[in-house]
């Protein structure tokens, strides 16, 4: 905890300005960090001023949210550096409150995550909520080479928690009866998908997050979901959880609602 409050209490620029500061003490600093490109940035970020800063053995290990998290919990890692609170609040909860893991400040003030459509596609077709997805021509538009029956809706990678909370909100909202819920395989094949598919001039129906290089490239519309409701949320999230760890079979009906504008947190 001495170590993160020096790092709470120092900017990166005091740092930059002040090189030869290093504490003798910190030891090894076990950094978590996750696959896609937000989080890399702030574990460089933090990693560079523990380790040119405080002289620490900075430690990285990189993955998929949920075995990330685990380790976390499991005091196997110190810092994690870009927390979704949002997306992982059934299981983060109870660990936050035994005392094992807090929470220590704002790395980032907004970020948003959705379903979107690209905008020339969205504006020729009238498309403004997900309820308008539930057409079986628009639904062609976007054709699943993979299952042609069905639309494609480029979703998380099945390690992120969004994927399985994405897999619960089609299914509320009636959206698998048309899409399939695609798993691209990375944060980099997801961008490449979005990014591809603008490049084709392709219409692509996608989930994706902000803020992020690649929302400044594209012209993406935001569908618009029933408004964020805690309560809902949270019982959504149960569901999520319950198939996370005992599969797709564990799902029981619920409600959905938009993710949170949330802002980003530093946590150890």
């Amino acid at each position: 905890m001495k170590l993160i409050n020096k790092l709470l209490a120092v900017s990166a620029i005091s740092i930059a300005m002040a090189p030869g500061v290093v504490s003798a003490d910190c030891g090894k600093a076990r950094l978590a960090d996750f696959d896609w490109s937000s989080a890399n940035v702030h574990t460089a970020i933090v990693g560079f001023i523990l380790e040119h800063g405080y002289g620490c053995d900075v430690e990285v290990t990189k993955g998929s949210t949920t075995p990330i998290m685990a380790a976390h919990y499991d005091g196997q890692l110190d810092i994690v550096t870009e927390l979704w609170y949002d997306n992982i609040v059934g299981n983060y909860d109870p660990v936050e409150e035994a005392g094992i893991i807090r929470n220590i400040g704002i790395n980032t003030p907004d970020s948003q995550q959705a379903f979107y459509v690209d905008k020339a596609t969205a504006d020729k077709y009238n498309l403004k909520t997900v309820l308008d997805m539930l057409n079986p021509e628009v639904a062609a538009l976007f054709t699943d080479p993979e299952d042609p029956s069905k639309g494609r809706m480029t979703s998380c990678i099945s390690g992120w928690t969004c994927y399985t909370v994405n897999y619960v909100k089609q299914k509320v909202y009636g959206l698998d009866n048309y899409y399939t819920n695609f798993d691209p395989g990375s944060g980099g094949a997801l961008d490449a998908a979005i990014a591809g598919a603008f490049a084709k001039k392709q219409p692509i129906f996608t989930y994706y997050w902000a803020p992020t290089g690649l929302m400044g490239k594209v012209d993406l519309v935001r569908l618009k979901e029933p408004p964020f409701n805690e309560a809902c949320w949270n019982a959504m999230s149960e569901v999520v959880e319950n198939i996370k760890a005992n599969g797709k079979d564990a799902y029981t009906a619920t409600c959905a609602t938009e993710y949170r504008d949330m802002s980003l947190h530093l946590n150890t």
